[in-house]
């Protein structure tokens, strides 16, 4: 998938709700609670419309009129200033810049899978896997919430597990790139429940839970993104997780957790 398709399969969850608040869209597009919530994912959808930016000048696209208003259209969508307005009411969901949005959008997918132009691409993540990882994680964050540990450690864990958490609501929009932000944000974090082996054995429940949920989101990013990772991790944190997840992992995790 190509953010180009991303975006279109966006658009197409924003139709369907044209006559709603825009803060309440968003809650119900990404399965959020809050306003502060929407803000965050508000700023990766954001992310990847400059990322569309981004490809465009690569590609030799930006100063095409129909390509331009795609990514004016979709800025213009998600400005905080509109949040509390019906998506209607936003000058770039008429109706006739909606047309024009999907011709154009519908376009560039073509000249995409024709090898015309360049744009990144990734495979999806089985559907069924994901919707198991997706339960695993939330359960998870209920255990942890719930459990007894020390607040200074639960706060690390569940801090890692929130960001899982937010990532899984984001990949729609920003593929497996989600997960690894989460990864380089939370180096640190994850290379300090590693050092509670053997001293901090009553932890080692959620450890390997954490250790299990690593190896899979690493398993994804090396087997479906189409693009050399060292080139998004630090050079420390690429050799930190290559040689560690999979012998953490190995190590660690019993079969009858």
């Amino acid at each position: 998938m190509t953010t180009v398709t991303r975006l279109k399969l966006l658009l197409e969850e924003l139709e369907k709700r044209r006559d709603k608040q825009i803060l309440m869209v968003w809650k119900e597009i990404f399965g959020l609670s809050t306003i502060f919530e929407v803000y965050g994912h508000l700023f990766n959808v954001a992310k990847e419309i400059n990322l569309l930016e981004q490809e465009f000048i690569q590609n030799n696209l930006i100063n095409n009129a129909d390509f331009k208003n795609i990514i004016d259209s979709f800025k213009g969508i998600v400005n905080y200033t509109h949040i509390t307005q019906r998506l209607e009411q936003i000058s770039y969901m008429n109706p006739t810049n909606i047309i024009k949005l999907n011709v154009s959008l519908n376009s560039l997918e073509t000249m995409n899978n024709e090898r015309y132009l360049r744009f990144k691409y990734e495979d999806e993540v089985d559907e069924e896997e994901f919707n198991n990882f997706k339960s695993s994680i939330k359960e998870t964050i209920e255990k942890i919430e719930n459990s007894n540990m020390p607040d200074e450690e639960k706060r690390i864990f569940l801090s890692i597990f929130y960001d899982l958490n937010k990532a899984i609501s984001l990949y729609k929009i920003n593929g497996l790139d989600a997960f690894l932000e989460v990864i380089q944000n939370n180096l640190c974090k994850i290379m300090i429940i590693n050092e509670f082996k053997d001293k901090e054995s009553k932890y080692d429940g959620f450890k390997n839970i954490l250790l299990k949920s690593l190896q899979e989101v690493w398993f994804w990013i090396k087997m479906y993104q189409k693009t050399d990772t060292t080139l998004k991790l630090a050079i420390k944190a690429y050799g930190y997780l290559k040689d560690n997840i999979p012998k953490l992992t190995e190590e660690d995790i019993s079969d009858d957790e």
